[in-house]
């Protein structure tokens, strides 16, 4: 069990498996979540000018191609018979995209890329014509409560009203904006581009020299667009950041709501992911910008695709690990599935499994001083993670650092000489360590609900080791490594859903025997 799953009380109100059976549709969460279809297509037209029968083509390919096939596998990994439906739903859909990527690749190599509509109907098949496969599509639903569908529907109406105020109304679909494009959108089309026709792909603007780089998400645009017939550029633009804003903030209030077994911290988890971000001590300056932390809902969305995609990938891993972990083990169709969930997410971000590995190296550590005795789980979950880790960094980066080097403080050296204090050579040691010392306070805005994790020798449990030891490992990364192009700061991104999922587990250890309406209110 979690930190929080130790403690939290089997007869509280609203909790998943208490929650009232609403009978019809207008007492279901299907109303908030039509509500939000019909308003996120309505601002794709207005504020990104995309054409209606585009954005329903969109849709039926996420739904048929992934959400579908997707649902089906994650009900064949997780085997409960009673979970809110919304659940098989997200992770099922996020893990539609996770088995769409090695199957699109393969059929590139073949020579076939529309192929990879195979794999979908390969899957819906199967299910249907096995027992054991028509199992998969009856489960017995238990409905979140009908407050919390409203509130995560709120949050991510808010989100994509946001997306369509800052990104889309700045970058439509319009003659003018396609010829004045962000300056990094050449360089993804690009690799669209090339990930549409060739595997093993090269750098398609230097001839004969291999493709190193995270670019995975690249294959999942290029595939959707052979399967839908739509423009790379509509996809990159505007309709693959979709799906996986809501996926994101969405599924993370679902494993919030799982592992604490309150939904109600999946709503505190999902609004901190969403909305929160670190403090702004360097507003002042009008250089802070990339260094205030901006939370999930940021324009980072577009400006790296990259890290948005590898962040909705990592939130079942995320899960998983974090299970595992709490069980001391998992069935073997998991241990099966999760080295190629490690590697799509490792070829989509480079950020994300170093820091894993970092936090699962601690919790093995501390299992070992505390028990005297190797832990079969975590020892194993560190070792896939490993080689996974070693795995992405041949195929993916071919073997080098891509220009990331050891470079201690970088990150605040940049920093103080953007806010105006100095040209970098000249920097005293007492200016490098007081922006160093606010940037780390400022990063600890978000952490305030994770000292909950430490109470009642909570600092002894493995999750709790995984989770702090990530978040510090991607503060560390952020420090400690120097890029030419100030990379290094998405390690600190990526640490992002750790830290919140700390602090949602803490502060549901903290609030236990409040009273529950109290506890919603603090």
């Amino acid at each position: 069990m979690t930190p929080a799953q130790s403690h939290a009380s089997n007869h509280a109100p609203g909790t998943v498996g208490s929650s009232p059976r609403w009978t019809g549709v207008a007492r279901s969460g299907w109303i908030p979540a039509g509500l939000v279809l019909v308003g996120t297509v309505a601002l794709m037209r207005v504020q990104a000018e995309v054409d209606l029968r585009d954005a329903f083509v969109f849709m039926a390919y996420v739904a048929l191609c992934l959400s579908l096939p997707g649902t089906l596998i994650w009900r064949w990994l997780d085997r409960r018979q009673s979970r809110p439906f919304l659940e098989d739903l997200v992770l099922g859909t996020i893990m539609g995209y996770v088995v769409e990527l090695p199957s699109y690749l393969l059929c590139l190599a073949l020579g076939a890329p529309r192929l990879g509509l195979a794999a979908p109907v390969l899957i819906v098949a199967i299910s249907l014509a096995t027992s054991s496969g028509r199992v998969l599509w009856r489960r017995r639903k238990v409905r979140m409560p009908l407050g919390w569908s409203w509130m995560v529907a709120a949050l991510v109406g808010f989100s994509v009203t946001w997306v369509a105020r800052e990104i889309w109304s700045t970058t439509p679909m319009t003659p003018r904006s396609l010829r004045s494009p962000y300056v990094d959108e050449p360089f993804h089309l690009s690799l669209v581009a090339e990930l549409r026709h060739h595997l093993p792909a090269d750098m398609p603007f230097v001839d004969g020299v291999p493709l190193f780089y995270h670019w995975l998400t690249h294959a999942h645009v290029a595939s959707s667009s052979w399967i839908t017939g739509l423009e790379p550029v509509l996809l990159l633009r505007v309709l693959t950041i979709v799906p996986v804003l809501c996926l994101t903030i969405v599924g993370f209030a679902v494993i919030a709501s799982r592992l604490t077994q309150q939904p109600w911290y999946g709503v505190l988890g999902a609004g901190l992911l969403a909305l929160a971000s670190t403090l702004d001590v360097f507003g002042w300056t009008p250089s802070s910008a990339p260094w205030a932390g901006p939370g999930f809902t940021s324009h980072y969305l577009y400006l790296s695709p990259t890290h948005t995609f590898a962040t909705m990938l990592y939130l079942p891993l995320l899960l998983l690990v974090v299970e595992i972990l709490s069980r001391g083990g998992a069935s073997r169709r998991i241990w099966v599935v999760l080295p190629l969930l490690m590697l799509v997410v490792a070829g989509s971000k480079s950020t994300y499994l170093p820091i894993t590995v970092a936090g699962l190296t601690g919790a093995a550590i501390l299992s070992l001083l505390i028990t005297g005795r190797v832990h079969r789980s975590v020892t194993v979950l560190t070792a896939l993670a490993v080689v996974a880790s070693l795995v992405a960094q041949a195929v993916f980066y071919g073997g080098s650092s891509r220009s990331l080097a050891w470079s201690p403080f970088a990150t605040t050296r940049a920093l103080a000489e953007q806010s105006g204090l100095g040209m970098q050579s000249t920097l005293s040691v007492s200016t490098v360590a007081i922006v160093t010392v606010s940037f780390i306070i400022a990063q600890l805005g978000v952490a305030a609900g994770a000292m909950g994790l430490l109470t009642e020798r909570g600092w002894q449990s493995p999750v709790t080791v995984f989770l702090v030891g990530s978040a510090l490992a991607s503060l560390g990364a952020a420090l400690l490594l120097g890029h030419q192009a100030l990379g290094q700061v998405y390690f600190l991104y990526a640490g992002l859903p750790i830290l919140v999922l700390a602090s949602t587990l803490g502060a549901a250890r903290l609030m236990v025997g409040a009273y529950y309406r109290r506890t919603v209110v603090l």
